[in-house]
């Protein structure tokens, strides 16, 4: 994959979202870009160049992607589901891409609290 001219050898493969319109809304605002509706998960497994793919947590979906490592599936919890206190979709989001999308160069509230 390029990027800016140069091959992105750090992570070569793309994340996507699968799942309905506000959740590839919500994706798109954090910062993954490209989302497919949930009818179209065969071709998006067909393809070579995604190796995440983020989906609304179903538990029919859970037991037969939760295991695969190519891609990889990050599962995350249905709109208005709660999210156990520790679980803030921030969290979610940066535990699966490994980067805080919503950090401006300052430390994060939430990571301020997690040292204390």
């Amino acid at each position: 994959m390029e990027k800016n001219g140069k091959i992105d050898k750090v992570y070569p493969y793309k994340v996507v979202v699968v799942g309905n319109e506000p959740l590839r809304t919500g994706m798109a605002l954090a910062g993954i870009k490209e989302g497919y509706p949930i009818e179209q998960m065969n071709e998006v497994l067909k393809r070579e160049d995604i190796g995440m793919i983020m989906v609304e947590d179903e538990s029919i979906l859970r037991r037969k992607y939760e295991n695969s490592t190519k891609p990889m599936f990050v599962f995350l919890p249905k709109i208005g589901e709660k999210l156990k206190e520790e679980e803030s979709l921030r969290r979610l989001i940066k535990r699966a891409i490994g980067v805080d999308l919503l950090k401006n160069g300052e430390e994060s509230k939430e990571q301020e609290h997690e040292r204390v």
